[in-house]
């Protein structure tokens, strides 16, 4: 009794071949993951960088108003100054009047 074998190979079986696709997807994936992970890595920097305090050795500095209703329908309608820094009193004065002294709008 004899066997023969057919010789032929069958698809798939070419170790070199197809072990060569894969490296090559392998390293396409390891190159993507890196390039991706690079990005997400340049991005997080970038965004301490914005977070982070400033150098500035000067704190912060807040302005601060009060508006009182003057209830006295009489007596000199105007401003004053009334210290250091700017400071001032307006009497008899609206809101909208302070607001155009201030942003130098013409009176409507």
């Amino acid at each position: 009794m004899s066997v023969s074998f057919d010789q032929r190979p069958m698809p798939g079986s070419d170790l070199r071949k197809s072990s060569g696709s894969m490296q090559n997807r392998q390293t396409f994936r390891n190159t993507l993951l890196l390039a991706v992970l690079g990005i997400v890595a340049v991005g997080a920097i970038k965004a301490l960088r914005a977070q982070a305090p400033s150098a500035d050795p000067k704190p912060p500095a807040f302005e601060a108003a009060s508006v009182k209703l003057n209830k006295a329908s009489n007596g000199p309608k105007g401003i004053r100054p009334v210290g250091p820094g700017g400071r001032f009193t307006a009497t008899r004065l609206t809101l909208r009047e302070l607001t155009r002294l201030a942003y130098g709008s013409p009176a409507a």
